[in-house]
């Protein structure tokens, strides 16, 4: 999987630390996956948002996306925005949630952070991939669309941006 990451959180430093190594992260991620790029933003939303764009990338996934005010821009960029278990607690993620087209949205659950109980009762746990379906589920709720139409395109919008061919996935059966 390709990274461009933006982990400091001050956004002027995250723009200097952009516009000097951008595209050294770009190049590095290009060697390793032809697939697309994994963006996490930590604050920096704007400033991931134009180096995916100078850089002239066309498939992103944009990791817990919090800026709810690019939605609309990342949308027309065809990048995909990816939800998890924080839209349980967070208005802006359950807004953005809403906000963004099926066809630009993938589940994930940042595992083993964001445990569904640790975020609504504050019981300590560890969050397992299992918790995709409490995501899918709240999406299902936010948007008023039925859970299996939430489960698959978001399914099928993973699998076209790993390039995981769904025959691929039958073949353990039919040996």
């Amino acid at each position: 999987l390709s990274v461009i990451e933006a982990l400091l959180s001050q956004q002027s430093v995250n723009e200097s630390y952009l516009s000097m190594h951008g595209s050294v992260l770009t190049g590095l991620a290009d060697m390793l996956t032809d697939q697309g790029k994994y963006s996490q933003a930590r604050e920096a939303y704007e400033e991931v948002i134009r180096t995916l764009e100078q850089e002239d990338i066309k498939m992103a996934q944009l990791h817990m996306w919090g800026e709810k005010n690019l939605v609309k821009r990342a949308v027309d960029d065809q990048f995909m925005i990816s939800i998890n278990t924080i839209l349980l607690k967070s208005k802006e993620h359950k807004k953005i949630a809403r906000d963004t087209p099926l066809e630009n949205l993938m589940l994930e659950t940042d595992s083993p952070w964001l445990a569904p109980k640790q975020l609504l009762e504050g019981i300590k746990e560890i969050n397992t991939p299992l918790s995709v379906k409490i995501v899918a589920e709240k999406i299902s709720e936010i948007k008023k669309i039925p859970l299996e139409q939430i489960d698959q395109l978001t399914t099928q919008n993973a699998k076209n941006f790993f390039g995981i061919n769904h025959n691929l996935l039958n073949l353990h059966n039919n040996l």
